[in-house]
């Protein structure tokens, strides 16, 4: 909205958004059969982190690929070794 001045200036009110921001966390089903004996790469990575009692907040890829590693698989083939 623009408000004419005397002086022949204009003068713009502008207001700010309100944004907001929502982070949904999905809950996945996995056959305990792929828990026992994952087959995909993705299946490896969902055990080390179903199985990590740390905080899920601080995964980092590092991490995951070791955890991977740790389980006695191989990380190459999860594309998070670069």
């Amino acid at each position: 909205m623009t408000d004419p001045q005397e002086d022949g200036g204009v003068t713009v009110q502008q207001a700010l958004p309100n944004l907001t921001i929502q982070q949904f966390k999905p809950n996945l089903a996995i056959p305990v059969e792929q828990l026992d004996q994952p087959t995909t790469p993705l299946d490896r990575v969902i055990v080390v982190l179903k199985n990590d009692p740390n905080n899920p907040a601080r995964w980092t890829i590092q991490r995951i690929v070791k955890d991977v590693q740790d389980h006695g698989w191989d990380a190459a083939d999860t594309n998070l070794v670069g």
